[in-house]
């Protein structure tokens, strides 16, 4: 393992610790508020997350390249599904 996997596989974890409380505290808000646009938001937000984290763990890991792809495309709907939330909430 060289020195660059090493670091990807310490903060990759850190990565989805923060964007998992991130969507938990909007999720958090939609269950108090039940207000349609926080729970696109939080679902947008996890899309983005796990989009993020795929291209990471498919390098670090040395997986196959479709992840790259398949990343890319979570991370372009998660900021959709965000930028609908706002727009449209």
């Amino acid at each position: 393992m060289n020195l660059l996997q090493m670091y990807l596989f310490i903060l990759t974890p850190a990565f989805l610790l923060l964007g998992g409380a991130l969507i938990l505290q909007v999720y958090n808000a939609y269950a108090r508020t039940k207000q349609r646009f926080l729970l696109l938001l939080s679902l947008g937000f996890f899309a983005l997350v796990v989009g993020g984290a795929l291209p990471v763990l498919a390098f670090a890991l040395s997986l196959s390249e479709l992840l790259y792809i398949i990343g890319i495309i979570l991370q372009i709907c998660g900021i959709s599904a965000i930028y609908f939330s706002t727009v449209r909430g």
